[in-house]
């Protein structure tokens, strides 16, 4: 007789592989929310970018233009200057001019503008230059809005560890309605009800624990290669702690259905 199969596992196999996988799936999509939600909040964050800004006007406009390339050169603290599209500049614009339509012919040439993080930038004394060269260019950072993403986390977030919660309660009362001849017996042969919820612990712990395991590769390969997030260098540390919240609050929650049921027992 296999003595701990009797001990901590006393259900059918098919209960825990639908436990597993069900948690294992959960957990993929808990943490790769809370991935996402801290890779959009390091991008807003630093969400800022420095543009130069060159209307098309005279007949000597390339002449011009190129003498303001000049003098960003002259500057140790740009790096390169990348000219945007057409329709990525009417984007750019569409938030500073509401519906307007803008034509090709009014529409400035845009550069995004690296610069060196390490070395203070001083924009008046560069737009001093230019607008000397050319009347109306400008050289400015754009600080973007940030997108207002923390209402729709909170919502997702909450109905995840709702489906979370609901799908574990349920689960555990089937479990235990289905090993009720086990706990009638083990009563029996004079075994204590705190003992039977610590076996119980005992079986889940190590089943959440083959969730945690399993979950971690499938994480990292979903967040590079599906969603191509930059795993944080505390990406580990995260997931500790997940790892104890998730075990405390489903083993907590696991002791209390397991009285509560007991009690009832007690009862009928």
């Amino acid at each position: 007789m296999n003595f701990l199969k009797i001990k901590f596992f006393p259900n059918k196999i098919v209960d825990y592989l639908y436990f597993l996988i069900s948690n294992t799936l959960f957990l993929v999509l808990l943490i790769s929310l809370i991935q996402y939600r801290i890779d959009e909040k390091n991008k807003n964050e630093n969400m800022s970018e420095i543009m130069l800004f060159i209307p098309k006007i005279g007949d000597d406009f390339e002449e011009k233009r190129d003498l303001i390339f000049n003098q960003l050169s002259a500057n140790s603290s740009i790096i390169s200057v990348n000219k945007l599209e057409d329709r990525e500049i009417k984007k750019l614009l569409s938030d500073f001019l509401i519906n307007v339509k803008l034509s090709d012919e009014v529409i400035p040439e845009v550069y995004d503008v690296q610069v060196k993080q390490s070395k203070q930038f001083n924009f008046a004394l560069i737009n001093n230059k230019i607008t000397k060269i050319i009347r109306g260019a400008l050289i400015k950072e754009l600080r973007y809005k940030k997108t207002n993403t923390v209402i729709l986390f909170f919502f997702s977030f909450s109905v995840l560890i709702s489906i979370v919660l609901l799908n574990n309660f349920f689960l555990i009362k089937i479990y235990l309605s289905k090993i009720k001849n086990y706990i009638n017996i083990s009563r029996y042969f004079g075994v204590n009800d705190s003992i039977i919820i610590r076996n119980q612990n005992i079986s889940f712990f190590f089943l959440l624990n083959l969730v945690f395991l399993t979950s971690y590769p499938i994480i990292k390969i979903l967040l590079k290669s599906y969603f191509n997030l930059f795993l944080l260098d505390d990406f580990s540390k995260i997931y500790m702690v997940i790892y104890f919240i998730y075990n405390f609050i489903f083993l907590f929650v696991l002791c209390i259905q397991c009285k509560m049921y007991m009690k009832k027992l007690n009862v009928l």
